[in-house]
C-alpha cells in the first residue's frame, strides 16, 4: 500500500509513540496487526487517548472485530 498513513508492520507500542510525538487530535495511522495476518489496525489519537480498531479487510467491506483504549 502506498499511502502516507499506512505504516506496515508496526507494533502497538511503536504506534503509540509515533502518534504521541505529534500529539494532535485526529492524527491517525494504519498498521498491520501483530497477531492476525491480513488484519489492519486503525489507530487514532484524540485528547490524550489512543484508540485502535482492528479491521478485517475483504473485497466488499471491513468488519470491526475488536478495540482497545490506551490511557496516556
Amino acid at each position: 500500500m502506498d499511502l502516507p498513513f499506512y505504516h506496515g508492520p508496526l507494533s502497538k507500542r511503536a504506534c503509540e509513540r509515533l502518534l504521541l510525538q505529534e500529539g494532535k487530535d485526529g492524527k491517525f495511522l494504519l498498521r498491520d496487526s501483530e497477531s492476525l495476518p491480513g488484519v489492519l489496525c486503525l489507530c487514532v489519537f484524540f485528547t490524550l487517548l489512543l484508540f485502535s480498531e482492528e479491521t478485517l479487510t475483504g473485497s466488499c467491506s471491513s468488519v470491526f472485530i475488536s478495540s482497545y483504549e490506551c490511557s496516556l
